[in-house]
């Protein structure tokens, strides 16, 4: 009775599946015809019947998108990324959703989520330029929301733990070493963040900040424009200093930190040394800032702090040339200059991330097409990818009912194939009786 009940349910699958597919391909015919809403109700008739199938998901949400409605179009859209994953059209048309309804910075994440599993597609590039664009459009939006509202911010209620590294002026360094400025503004910011109990403002943030008041680098430790900096980007100390050459190999690194709520200046201590030990230098210099705020490193703390990013000056010299290029938006230099940096040292994580965030954008120019106009390329993409898809629509109904095929050696053929789709006739011959 249980094998015959197992082929019953396969026969009645083969059907429902021969149907939705019927149903699904109506849609599909409306949606090219232009007739989006026919398009909608075929597929929702679809997704009833076989709600385990990616693809009637995805172009359910496209025709949503095509019909307007964006907040519908995200929903189906991620039904069918969680279906299937691999299918990069889905996180196309789910960016764009996003794009449509004003959610920048969730439309950027969908994106890079796109790039990490398809990086090399014909798209990719300008996929790559919708990120950055998307980036900076969501970061200038909340500055200057910032500053229309600087008037009625209360220092007092900015969190205590909250900082922010503004920079190192490069000082007197040559022109060879004045990068270092950037990089060791890097460094700081990565190992401050280890610590839990601070919250270190995102770099992007504090950029859009600097960019905006027209702060330059001999003005970073100026005590009474360093504070509104601190206040607009919601931090209540706010970390700067300068570097200075003794000698050709000789380095100084001053530091300071300035209290946004009071304007009072701590001075960590000056460290100094030879340029080639920069590491253990700007080791030091976050050490006696974290102390200075009255943090005491745990061991382990104390251990990960410790940790070099890498073992050549040579290449952190080019990846601190290469982050004051992105600073710039001179992205094709940038990518060269973290090129050099992991020829130097192939090991180099940092420069391999940065060189991830700006490859592809060489010709890129700060503005993108308008989503009406790449919609037509993704619909494109969309129809010429192949679904790789993780339900199992004949498994999910078996599960649901209670039935398992049963896997013992003396049992015989296994009843459980994958059904194969098509169209046709079931005829069931017997019963139910034992």
């Amino acid at each position: 009775m249980k094998i015959r009940l197992l082929y019953l349910l396969t026969a009645l699958s083969l059907l429902l599946v021969s149907c939705s597919s019927g149903i699904y391909n109506r849609g599909k015919k409306e949606l090219d015809a232009g007739n989006y809403q026919d398009a909608i109700a075929f597929f929702d008739d679809a997704v009833s019947r076989d709600p385990d199938k990616a693809e009637p998901w995805k172009f359910l949400g496209m025709a949503h998108y095509r019909a307007g409605n964006y907040g519908e179009s995200v929903n189906a859209l991620k039904q069918a990324a969680v279906l299937a994953p691999e299918d990069g059209s889905v996180n196309l048309f789910l960016g764009l959703s996003y794009e449509r309804l004003g959610e920048m910075e969730q439309a950027a994440k969908v994106y890079r989520a796109y790039l990490d599993k398809h990086p090399d597609e014909d798209i990719s590039n300008r996929i790559r330029h919708r990120v950055r664009y998307l980036t900076d459009q969501a970061v200038q939006a909340e500055v200057n929301q910032v500053i229309s509202e600087e008037k009625s911010i209360n220092t007092e209620e900015i969190p205590d733990n909250t900082l922010a590294v503004l920079g190192f002026n490069p000082g007197n360094l040559t022109p060879r070493y004045s990068p270092l400025a950037r990089g060791l503004s890097e460094l700081l910011i990565i190992d401050l963040s280890r610590i839990p109990e601070l919250q270190v403002v995102e770099r992007m943030k504090l950029q859009a900040i600097l960019d905006e008041l027209k702060l330059t680098r001999s003005e970073y430790f100026d005590k009474d424009r360093v504070p509104r900096v601190g206040k607009l980007v919601g931090a209540a100390r706010v970390v700067s200093g300068q570097l200075s050459q003794k000698e050709s190999d000789e380095i100084k690194i001053e530091s300071g930190i300035i209290g946004v709520k009071d304007g009072f200046v701590e001075y960590p201590g000056d460290v100094e040394g030879d340029l080639q030990k920069f590491f253990v230098l700007q080791k030091d210099v976050a050490r006696r800032i974290l102390e200075s705020l009255g943090y005491k490193l745990s061991p382990e703390e104390e251990e990960e702090l410790l940790e070099q990013p890498t073992n050549s000056f040579l290449a952190f010299l080019s990846y601190s040339l290469g982050l004051e290029y992105v600073d710039q938006g001179m992205f094709s230099l940038a990518e060269a200059q973290f090129d050099n940096a992991l020829k130097e040292d192939p090991g180099f994580e940092l420069a391999r991330k940065a060189r991830s965030e700006v490859v592809g954008l060489s010709d890129y120019t700060g503005e993108i097409e308008p989503p009406s106009e790449f919609e037509e390329q993704a619909a494109m993409y969309a129809r010429s990818v192949s679904t790789v898809e993780t339900g199992q629509s004949l498994r999910s109904l078996q599960n649901t009912l209670g039935f398992q095929p049963d896997m013992e050696e003396d049992e015989g053929d296994n009843p459980h194939t994958e059904p194969v789709v098509g169209t046709g006739s079931v005829t069931i011959n017997g019963s139910f009786d034992e």
